[in-house]
């Protein structure tokens, strides 16, 4: 295990280094997008975060060159993020991608360190639970995410949060912690409109953490900020399933755009949203009925929502790690696996996903599916665990 933290250690110090060292990888992360938000705030007013001349303007000062409008990192992002960017962005575009790296690592840091609270008390060794962290810290989706300059570490924080608070009875504050999950706002929908039907004070904190967002950023960007914000997204859903980057997400989006190019695009737009509220009211419908809600519930939902939101890329799997750890919070319980195997899980999937994009990664999105279809199996046989795995598991354990 400790061979397979330090290959994967080596190889993300590497390929970081050689983003940051390359012009060409670096401007053409997500992180243009996040640098912009944060430029025209300081070099404007926030109000102006959203103006499309204005963002092609400092994105072409950026890269010595006017991008095509296609090829635009849109700033869509919600606007309560761009204070946080401001605060180390420079016009040193290198620079301030290095220092925001720094912050997600900070903020990764404190994900995995609220993930290990989630799990019963005594039940790793303190060695055990350092290989646990380390495994989480240098999850794969989450690198994909630092290399991409992505906020997806606050997405992580606020589901985590939701995910601790839901497992200690704490239904307000998991809702509020869930709040913070509105800078993906539909993801932040899918686990949160089923508590309408049971524990509507987890909606109640949604709401409440959402709303208070909200305002914060009408405040800080003003009704002129908010109808560019509008207009913003307007364009990037219009033109979206256009782009070849469509193809790549794990959501059912992405899986339809990969195998049904000629698709038609109104027919298929209509098709995924009709997917995601078809879903909420499933989700909703079973959350009314299931006689408990735990961390078989909460993973299932996680995975669930993975794949009916129709916006969702690779670097949003970082969320997987939260149905990897109510599946190891649930056998850790029933000690029933053994611990050497347990944390080993998130190591374990970061290789089966490397594996994946190896080579021409045409195994990329089948590793993924395998992990999460494998995970919902487990978690839904989490009570009685099959013979099968008890058995392979066991001959595992003996022979070490």
């Amino acid at each position: 295990m400790l061979s397979g933290l330090m290959s994967l250690a080596v190889l993300y110090a590497l390929l970081w280094a050689q983003m940051i060292n390359s012009k060409t990888e670096r401007v053409g992360s997500d992180f243009i997008g996040l640098y912009t938000g944060a430029r025209l705030s300081q070099s404007a007013s926030y109000s102006s975060i959203y103006a499309i001349e204005k963002q092609q303007n400092i994105q072409a000062d950026v890269v010595g060159f006017a991008f095509h409008p296609d090829q635009t990192g849109y700033f869509t992002h919600p606007p309560f993020v761009v204070p946080l960017v401001a605060l180390i962005t420079s016009q040193d575009y290198a620079l301030s991608l290095a220092r925001w790296t720094l912050i997600l690592l900070g903020f990764h840091a404190l994900n995995t360190f609220l993930l290990l609270q989630s799990l019963p008390k005594d039940a790793f060794t303190k060695s055990e639970r350092w290989l646990l962290a380390a495994g989480v810290f240098l999850f794969l989706p989450t690198f994909s995410g630092l290399m991409n300059g992505q906020d997806v570490a606050i997405l992580l924080l606020g589901v985590t949060l939701w995910m601790l608070q839901l497992l200690n009875e704490k239904p307000f504050s998991a809702g509020v912690g869930l709040g913070l999950a509105v800078i993906r706002p539909q993801l932040a929908l899918m686990l949160a409109v089923p508590f309408l039907a049971r524990h509507r004070k987890v909606f109640a904190g949604f709401f409440i953490c959402g709303l208070a967002l909200a305002l914060f950023s009408l405040v800080l960007i003003g009704m002129r900020g908010t109808l560019d914000y509008l207009q913003i997204v307007r364009v990037v859903e219009g033109g979206l399933w256009n782009h070849s980057h469509a193809k790549d997400m794990p959501a059912i989006s992405g899986f339809l755009r990969r195998n049904f190019e000629t698709m038609n695009q109104d027919l298929f737009r209509a098709f995924i949203w009709g997917a995601f509220l078809a879903g909420l009211a499933a989700l909703s419908l079973w959350w009314r009925k299931a006689q408990q809600i735990g961390a078989k519930e909460i993973g299932l939902l996680v995975l669930l929502g993975l794949i009916l939101v129709p916006y969702a890329h690779y670097h949003e799997l970082t969320l997987l790690l939260i149905p990897i750890f109510c599946l190891i919070h649930i056998w850790a319980q029933k000690k029933r696996i053994a611990n050497q195997i347990l944390v080993s899980l998130p190591l374990a999937a970061s290789l089966l996903m490397l594996s994946g994009l190896s080579g021409s990664g045409a195994f990329k999105y089948p590793a993924v599916y395998l992990i999460m279809a494998a995970n919902a199996y487990f978690l839904l046989f989490s009570d009685a665990p099959p013979s099968a795995l008890a058995r392979f598991l066991t001959r595992a354990q003996n022979s070490n």
